[in-house]
Order: C-alpha cells, then sequence, then structure tokens
C-alpha cells in the first residue's frame, strides 16, 4: 500500500468469521499501528460458505472514512466476489487481496472492469524478479500454467535448513537453533527469524520477502518483492 497507493492512510478490514477473527484482527492492528495506518469502521466478518457477497460489500462501502480496503483473510472466490459488488456499488477504493489470491483468479471472478486499484498478493510466473530458486522450481513443474505458491514447500526447505544448521535432527537441538538464529534462507530470500510477541514464542516466524501484484482494469501493470523484514 506505501508503494501503490500512498494516500491511504484509514483502512477498512473484510474477513471470514471462521473461528480466527480474535487471533487476526489484533496482529493486523499492531501492524498497521506500526506502519502508519489507522482503522476505518469495525472488521467485516462473514461466513466462509457465503455465496452473495453483497451485504459485505454494503457494510464496506458505508464505511465511508475508510481509504482502502483489507482482506485480512479469505480465498480468491472471496475477493472477487466482494470487489465486483463494491465496483458494482461504484466504490473504486483500493483494495488489497490476501496472500494466494493472484490477480488471473480475482479478474476471472470480478471482471476486467472490476479488478481495477487492486493489489493481489501473489507472483507472475514470469516476473523477472522471482528469486533463482523460484524460478527453477517453476521451470520444472509439469503444470506450468497452474497457480502455484510455494508455501509448504517453502516450511519444509526453511526447516531443513535449520536443521542444517544445528547439524542434527535431534528436536531438542533444532529448537535451540531456531531460538538463537537471526536469519534463515527460505525459497524467496533471506528471511527473518521473529515473531515472538505476535506469537508469544521465542522464534517462532520467519519474515521473508512476498510478492504482490498491482491490478488495472483486470491487466497486471506492475509486480514486485518487497522486503518483510521481522514479524513483531
Amino acid at each position: 500500500m506505501k508503494n501503490e497507493f500512498p494516500n491511504a492512510k484509514k483502512v477498512a478490514f473484510a474477513l471470514p468469521d471462521d473461528g480466527a477473527v480474535p487471533y487476526l484482527i489484533p496482529a493486523v492492528r499492531r501492524v498497521l499501528t506500526l506502519n502508519g495506518y489507522t482503522e476505518a469502521g469495525e472488521p467485516i466478518a462473514y461466513p466462509n460458505e457465503m455465496q452473495d457477497f453483497s451485504p459485505v460489500a454494503a457494510k464496506l462501502d458505508a464505511i465511508k472514512d475508510a481509504d482502502a480496503i483489507i482482506q485480512v483473510n479469505g480465498i480468491p472466490s472471496h475477493v472477487g466476489n466482494i470487489l465486483k459488488n463494491l465496483r458494482d456499488l461504484g466504490n473504486t477504493k483500493p483494495y488489497v487481496g490476501t496472500a494466494g489470491s493472484g490477480a488471473t483468479d480475482v479478474t476471472t471472478i470480478a471482471g476486467a472492469s472490476a479488478a481495477t486499484n487492486l493489489i493481489c498478493l501473489s507472483f507472475t510466473l514470469d516476473a523477472p524478479s522471482n528469486p533463482p530458486l523460484m524460478k527453477e522450481l517453476l521451470r520444472r513443474r509439469t503444470e506450468p500454467k497452474a497457480r502455484f505458491m510455494g508455501d509448504y514447500p517453502n516450511l519444509l526447505y526453511v526447516l531443513v535448513n535449520m536443521m542444517q544448521a544445528a547439524d542434527s535432527m535431534d528436536v531438542e537441538a533444532v529448537k535451540a537453533q531456531w531460538e538463537k538464529s537471526s536469519t534463515v534462507e527460505t525459497m524467496f530470500g533471506k528471511g527473518i527469524v521473529s515473531g515472538d510477541q505476535t506469537y508469544g514464542i521465542k522464534h517462532h516466524a520467519v519474515g521473508y520477502p512476498f510478492p504482490y501484484q498491482r491490478v488495472q482494469d483486470g491487466k497486471i501493470v506492475s509486480t514486485k518483492w518487497v522486503e518483510m523484514g521481522p514479524i513483531p
């Protein structure tokens, strides 16, 4: 948002009511505050199985002082349908989708004219900025057109690297290595071992570079990888 919509300072939230709301929203609020943003209205939660997203769009549209909308959690069908309904209401405020909601999926669901002023947290298959290991993984795929994020392979890759750093497969040795490490290699570049405040466990999480797509009128107009930095 800082890169693409620098004038957006107040944000509204949308997310499925799947039991995670009490845990996700406080964490999101902390990150927003650290980055100079303020919250507009109350989080708009909805059933995970919802089919008609027009009530969600209407509630988000009613938060008039919001400069932008963040989809905290959800899947491409949530993002695409909420976005379509918002645009039908004449609301063109910036919309930030969730991890894995790629531009192709969201645009297919929302329609090209609705998929605008949109950030999708996904990578573009042929982007020159893709990390070397990701490029190699994509090159080896047998289904080159299928959407792929690599989250689970990355988790295994990080774990193996931590085991190698500990020179052990013993659980306690690897745990000790996690707790004393400040960085670890990930599939997406250098990761920062952190997350103590957010998760209440010493060095539980890894902040690593993450890709996004800026979408205007159904077309990807820019793709970038941004450094996450440490997770609070």
